[in-house]
């Protein structure tokens, strides 16, 4: 296929993973607005589309990345190699902590979806996928680039705390 071509798609992917990340986020905040188990239910729900989303995302993503990377700039890139680290740390992060609760959850198990830790994550993982988004449009040395993703997962991390004062709707059950 022609490396524009492979362009479009990795570029397309990557936009699919940001719509998984706002499908999260959306559902996020309907786990902890949820005052029924019907609405709990349909918050998780959510997330189940969001990891739909997102393993399509990432499965187009990743091969056409590791195409244009090998095709084109090499693996010798600073900005690659910390891109790509970066976007396995944040799938690692999402599947330990958003992932392992969805599959845990069964419904009236809403305390495991309102865990602090959920929100946390979320902020990181999209401060993340920004800051990978600028090296992968700046293209950066070395030292911006690890400036720019510690930078990136501190304020993520910072915005993930200030989410810990959210108001949480109790849960009534019936």
């Amino acid at each position: 296929m022609p490396r524009p071509l492979i362009l479009f798609i990795h570029i397309t992917a990557a936009m699919g993973v940001f719509a998984a990340m706002g499908i999260e986020g959306v559902a996020l905040l309907q786990v902890r607005r949820a005052s029924s188990l019907a609405q709990l239910q349909a918050a998780v729900n959510g997330l189940r589309l969001m990891q739909r989303v997102m393993l399509l995302s990432a499965l187009t993503l990743v091969p056409s990345g590791l195409y244009l990377a090998g095709s084109g700039w090499g693996w010798s890139v600073p900005w690659i190699n910390l891109g790509f680290a970066s976007l396995v740390a944040a799938a690692v992060l999402g599947a330990a902590t958003t992932g392992r609760t969805i599959g845990r959850v069964q419904v009236g198990a809403g305390d495991q979806l309102r865990a602090p830790l959920l929100g946390i994550s979320y902020c990181t993982r999209i401060a993340m996928l920004i800051g990978i988004v600028y090296l992968m449009t700046v293209k950066p040395a070395l030292g911006e680039s690890l400036i720019v993703m510690a930078a990136a997962t501190a304020v993520g991390l910072a915005f993930g705390l200030r989410c810990l004062r959210l108001p949480v709707t109790p849960l009534v059950e019936g």
